[in-house]
């Protein structure tokens, strides 16, 4: 890469897509499309359904209930602000979400997909028991598979 290119994570717009960025449409043609439709899906302002998904990334079981990039996103700011991490890094990162919320306030649903995001995530361990981690955000190009429906327990 030359030093002009950019990368989904060093895009202004934190990798949440543009069709001008070669970058970020090289990413989008990345993964399985079928699970970026469902997450497309999730994304649309007028979505309300719950997807429950059990996906597999490096060898790791993940399972957790798809939710739209816009919810994940308010939901990671709320527990960044009400956190009690150090001012400095609560400032910091709401420097890095804020543009990108923006970006999909401004976007319409059509948004390019470059992650799953999940509430109720669990990480099934080796020994098969869950642990639970709350919101969980995936590359969906790192994601190796995946089937609706969670994990029993």
């Amino acid at each position: 890469m030359d030093e002009n290119t950019t990368t989904p994570d060093d895009a202004p717009d934190g990798g949440i897509g543009s069709d001008l960025d070669p970058a970020v449409d090289a990413e989008v043609v990345r993964g399985d499309h079928a699970l970026r439709l469902l997450q497309a899906l999730a994304n649309m302002k007028s979505a309300t359904t719950t997807i429950p998904l059990v996906l597999v990334l490096s060898g790791q079981v993940i399972d957790g209930n798809i939710m739209s990039a816009r919810e994940w996103l308010q939901e990671t700011t709320n527990r960044i602000t009400s956190g009690n991490m150090p001012e400095p890094v609560r400032e910091a990162l709401k420097d890095i979400y804020a543009p990108q919320m923006g970006a999909l306030d401004d976007d319409d649903d059509l948004t390019p997909v470059l992650y799953v995001h999940m509430r109720d995530a669990r990480v099934i361990t080796s020994g098969g028991t869950p642990l639970n981690v709350g919101y969980l955000r995936l590359r969906l190009a790192e994601i190796s598979g995946w089937t609706l429906g969670r994990f029993s327990d």
